[in-house]
């Protein structure tokens, strides 16, 4: 998911409070499950679609365990529901120049994945929103 940073945030005299990334999820057959979120390192914009094993330039996919933004658990008896991550030190590396913004991934945890091929993950992006708080010093 990709979201323009507006440029204003990068101005003498703003603050970044916090960032929440807004979304609905869900796991089945399992009865919990996480869905992680992390900034991409490589730009895919461009591309319009990109496939999982295919596009990226490093084996797994282009992103950076560095700087995750706060995992989300989903349990199953929730069924689908709105999720918010905090992403707040993601966003601030953004505007501080510190990182280049190319968006984010979210997948469901790759532990989980490796360890039970039964867990089925919904994560509507569709949906999906970005909120930022910031304060005027």
């Amino acid at each position: 998911m990709y979201f323009e940073v507006p440029e204003r945030l990068g101005q003498e005299g703003i603050e970044v409070e916090y960032a929440r990334l807004v979304f609905t999820a869900g796991v089945q057959d399992a009865p919990l499950g996480q869905v992680e979120i992390f900034p991409l390192t490589t730009a895919w914009a461009e591309s319009e679609v990109v496939r999982w094993n295919r596009g990226w330039t490093e084996d797994g996919g282009d992103f950076s365990l560095d700087r995750p933004g706060v995992h989300q658990p989903v349990r199953a008896v929730d069924g689908v529901r709105e999720l918010r991550s905090d992403v707040t030190y993601i966003v601030k590396a953004w505007v501080d120049g510190v990182i280049a913004n190319y968006g984010f991934i979210l997948m469901p945890s790759a532990s989980e994945l490796e360890t039970s091929e039964d867990i089925g993950f919904t994560i509507d992006t569709g949906g999906i929103r970005l909120v930022i708080g910031y304060e005027r010093e």
